[in-house]
């Protein structure tokens, strides 16, 4: 899967990881929540200090 590289993408990911949430182990989609929910915290990190100063200007 390659990084998310828009608040749209961004948004159908979490979209996503809530339809997965109660995958059962073992399976695939156990493993795209996995991958899903690390492309979710790696696009957080690298842009949700930028929203939270927007919000904190605001």
């Amino acid at each position: 899967m390659q990084p998310l590289q828009s608040e749209e993408e961004y948004q159908k990911a979490t979209a996503r990881i809530i339809e997965l949430f109660n995958a059962e182990a073992g399976t695939a989609e156990e493993e795209e929540l996995e991958q899903l929910l690390e492309l979710v915290s790696e696009y957080e990190e690298e842009y949700g200090e930028e929203e939270d100063e927007d919000e904190e200007e605001a």
